[in-house]
């Protein structure tokens, strides 16, 4: 891997999700498409209230099928 520095404006959001979140339907999540349109559009909504309302929109993992899946996301948001 490379280093790099991000750097970020007052304000902006960071979203780093897994495969299984951004994967799509048939994986368990959203579509990379879906998941940016829903944190653009809850921008103005505290990074715990963005987090649990994509939580809750997650289906439940069934335990045996999906042993394997990883649906990690981080959302950081620098406020100054």
């Amino acid at each position: 891997f490379d280093n790099q520095q991000l750097y970020m404006e007052a304000g902006e959001l960071l979203l780093i999700a897994s495969a299984d979140v951004v994967g799509g339907i048939q994986r368990g999540g959203f579509s990379q498409e879906a998941l940016l349109k829903l944190v653009r559009d809850m921008h103005d909504e505290t990074i715990e209230t963005i987090v649990d309302h994509i939580a809750r929109l997650l289906p439940l993992l069934d335990g045996q099928s999906n042993i394997d899946a990883d649906r990690s996301l981080l959302l950081v948001r620098r406020r100054f």
